[in-house]
């Protein structure tokens, strides 16, 4: 930018972020790059088996099991009561022998719907009978809910997820950069790099726990050089990306022209599919 307001070069082509203040000491094209700032931060694996844990093995998931095997052993009582004179074949007048069937009746029901042709006929047992279908209905329909939560959940965490998380944590980015200026007039704890690789290396050694800068500069650091462990989060203050010239450059008009084409082309989604892996 130094260079391009001292007219020492025709045209400054980088990351440059368009801003008011810039505008009013040279000229930008056409944006030709939406972006904005972006957080690079460890997330932390979890296994299957220990999200299976945290939602199923808890003081909740006990309650409800417990309340369940109480209405479960209620309704069959209450249906091999009502039962067992009228349909004593599949509901035993005897009490150990009629409460198996009766209970192996409740089980089948939650487990598959229903229990091969056997079933209450009395009027009472199919009312009891239809309370506890309709208890299986959303009883199963909760475990589905919660096998598919935990089955299509991201398996990686972490601690910053966007751009309210950074306060209290030391942040890493670029000297004299618009990300600098965010992180300083948001009272974030900053570490400032001449470039941008000091800063990625100090968030691979631990020094940082995050790096703040242009997202297309972070994805393209993740898809080449990042761990698995790495991941790009809360993109935030969005900003154009412009070819800077001098104030009345003659090749403003030209380069313009030149980014319209390749937009109008498909030229300037293919370079961001390519670099940065993602639209």
């Amino acid at each position: 930018m130094d260079a391009v307001k001292k007219r020492e070069a025709d045209v400054g082509i980088a990351a440059i972020s368009m801003t008011s203040d810039r505008e009013k000491a040279a000229d930008f094209s056409t944006p030709f790059y939406e972006s904005g700032l972006a957080i690079l931060t460890k997330a932390h694996g979890k296994s299957a088996l220990a999200i299976m844990k945290e939602t199923f093995f808890t003081a909740a998931m006990a309650k409800a099991a417990l309340v369940l095997l109480i209405i479960l052993v209620v309704c069959a009582h209450l249906v091999w009561f009502f039962e067992r004179n009228i349909n004593g074949e599949q509901f035993p007048k005897s009490y150990g022998r009629g409460m198996w069937e009766s209970s192996w009746w409740a089980i089948s029901t939650i487990l598959s719907g229903g229990c091969d042709a056997k079933g209450p006929a009395h009027v009472a047992g199919r009312l009891f009978g239809a309370v506890w279908m309709l208890v299986c209905i959303i009883v199963l329909t909760c475990f589905t809910s919660a096998i598919t939560t935990v089955m299509t959940v991201s398996q990686l965490t972490a601690e910053i997820n966007g751009p309210n998380d950074l306060p209290g944590k030391k942040v890493a980015t670029v000297a004299g950069t618009t990300a600098e200026k965010y992180l300083k007039d948001h009272g974030v704890k900053v570490s400032s790099f001449e470039k941008i690789d000091g800063a990625f290396a100090s968030f691979d050694k631990g020094d940082v726990d995050a790096v703040v800068y242009d997202e297309p500069i972070l994805s393209y650091h993740v898809k080449t050089a990042g761990d698995p462990g790495q991941q790009v989060v809360g993109l935030f203050e969005r900003q154009n990306y412009g070819i800077a010239m001098p104030e009345s450059s003659p090749l403003r008009k030209q380069i313009n022209t030149a980014l319209l084409k390749f937009s109008e082309d498909g030229v300037l989604d293919e370079l961001r599919a390519k670099w940065f892996g993602a639209n």
